[in-house]
């Protein structure tokens, strides 16, 4: 049962969904897009990144585990994971691309950048080292709200405490799951952290 909870946990905190996730709560903590941003741009915006980030590189999953240049979806070696990360920051950078050229918000476009560079260093981290990609994901929605509360003055009594509740459960599963070590979930929660801090301060 236990391992059964961790596998549901890790699958609804994939590291996939976190963009479209951290969109939502870009929305919730930015008053001015809460309120004056169109809700079609919103809804084009999450059809987006969900497409980008999430649903395409899924299917490239499938692709890769079809071709059996992977062995199974949950990836448990450095080596079954270099080719879809690598793939998968394509997608992103192409989300990029997208937002660039639309009239959306600096600070959107920025986060999503700071997306690229943090599966950039999983990359590399992931040549020598299995850190964690989820606690990367929660870490750096964590680290962005941390930032955007204090850019728009927005309390964060409930936000970051449900955060850090959350990242301590995901890399719980983790952990429960026997997917990582703790020193590779702690170092990836601390990577996610740091990359918006650095990047938005």
């Amino acid at each position: 049962m236990e391992r059964r909870i961790a596998t549901i946990i890790s699958y609804l905190f994939h590291p996939l969904l976190m963009p479209t996730y951290g969109l939502f709560l870009f929305f919730y903590l930015d008053k001015h897009a809460s309120y004056f941003l169109p809700f079609e741009i919103k809804r084009t915006l999450v059809i987006m990144t969900l497409c980008f980030t999430f649903v395409l590189p899924v299917l490239n999953a499938f692709i890769l585990l079809r071709l059996k240049i992977i062995r199974s979806l949950d990836m448990h070696t450095r080596e079954e994971r270099r080719l879809p990360l690598l793939i998968t920051a394509i997608f992103y950078f192409s989300q990029y691309y997208l937002l660039h050229e639309a009239e959306v918000s600096s600070t959107l476009k920025l986060l999503m950048l700071i997306a690229i560079i943090s599966i950039t260093l999983t990359i590399i981290i992931n040549v020598f080292w299995k850190i964690s990609a989820h606690m990367i994901g929660i870490g750096g929605i964590t680290g962005m709200a941390i930032i955007l509360c204090s850019l728009f003055n927005t309390p964060a009594a409930v936000v970051l405490p449900l955060l850090f509740l959350v990242a301590g459960i995901v890399g719980y599963a983790r952990l429960t799951l026997e997917a990582h070590r703790p020193a590779e979930v702690y170092a990836g929660f601390a990577l996610g952290l740091l990359c918006p801090m650095v990047f938005l301060f």
